[in-house]
């Protein structure tokens, strides 16, 4: 799938277009699945779980690395 417009445009969509709650501007740092659930830690200390999560970045941040998936 091609994300045309730029990556804003995926969760901006879900927002206006669903009943799940999209979080903007929040810098994941950590994502830990376990017990069929996901929490997602952030920069700022907030932390998240969910049954499911989707997470829009630019491969160039997952090259990086700073975004530590488990397992």
């Amino acid at each position: 799938m091609f994300v045309i417009s730029g990556f804003q445009r995926m969760p901006e969509y879900l927002a206006n277009h669903s009943n799940i709650k999209v979080l903007l501007n929040h810098k994941a740092i950590d994502v830990n699945r376990a017990n069929g659930k996901s929490t997602v830690t952030c920069e700022n200390g907030f932390s998240a779980s969910a049954e499911s999560v989707v997470i829009a970045v630019p491969l160039g941040v997952l090259k990086k690395n700073t975004i530590k998936f488990t397992p």
